[in-house]
């Protein structure tokens, strides 16, 4: 079971340099004297040219939305959840597990400044992440089997970290999760005063109603993910799972 959950935006950065020459000319002057034979002046030596430091790499620029919210569910139940922080404000991200939605347990890897994507494994405690790292806040793909309680660097492990779509079938996206060729969404419409939750189905281009839930507010950070039947959903202090099929 692979699912992405993604409510932010990952950005990309440009790099500038400049290079600068400078020559200068031979000048020869002629000297004429009491009938002796002309002679040449000897040739100017050219200056060096100029040495220009290029101007340095500029930092990596990632999605800085620190309320960005990340829910999965991994293939034994066990349910995770964070928030992004922000690398380049100093807030820091969190991570967490719980196999029984009551009694949360920190997994944050060590070294995040900023959580970017979250997978869920396919086995219970199983997980991969991208992160943030370091001072120029460059990304980090790393995979646990061990309930976050240690994670290794694995490549293969990153994830799609670009912001969910802004609208799916007309309508605003505050959260979206793929499963198989079905996309679930949290959205707002005109004839439900709360979140609005629906699903554009294989092959379909608009979307199908599932719930409105009037309890929940559109301006809160949301995530949502669908396993097994059910849409799991974090929003504001809410944490629940609704029927979806």
């Amino acid at each position: 079971m692979s699912r992405m959950i993604v409510v932010g935006r990952w950005t990309r950065y440009a790099l500038l340099a400049a290079v600068a020459v400078a020559a200068c000319a031979v000048v020869a002057t002629a000297l004429v004297g009491g009938g002796a034979e002309p002679e040449t002046a000897p040739a100017a030596s050219a200056e060096p040219a100029a040495v220009v430091t290029p101007s340095p790499t500029p930092t990596p620029e990632v999605d800085a939305d620190p309320d960005r919210r990340f829910l999965a569910l991994d293939g034994g139940g066990m349910l995770w959840r964070g928030t992004a922080g922000a690398c380049a404000a100093g807030i820091a991200p969190t991570l967490e597990r719980t196999s029984d939605a009551v009694t949360w347990r920190t997994a944050t890897p060590a070294g995040a400044a900023q959580l970017l994507a979250l997978t869920p494994g396919d086995g219970a405690g199983q997980a991969a992440v991208v992160i943030a790292q370091g001072d120029d806040c460059a990304p980090h793909a790393l995979r646990t089997n061990a309930e976050g309680t240690a994670w290794q660097d694995d490549p293969d492990a990153g994830g799609d970290v670009d912001a969910a779509p802004a609208q799916v079938g007309g309508l605003p996206a505050l959260a979206t999760s793929a499963e198989g060729d079905a996309l679930y969404v949290a959205t707002t419409a005109d004839n439900c005063a709360g979140v609005a939750f629906a699903v554009r189905d294989p092959g379909a281009s608009v979307l199908r109603s599932l719930s409105c839930e009037t309890g929940m507010n559109p301006d809160d950070p949301i995530a949502i993910d669908h396993a097994d039947g059910r849409l799991y959903v974090w929003s504001g202090d809410i944490l629940t799972s609704l029927e979806a099929r």
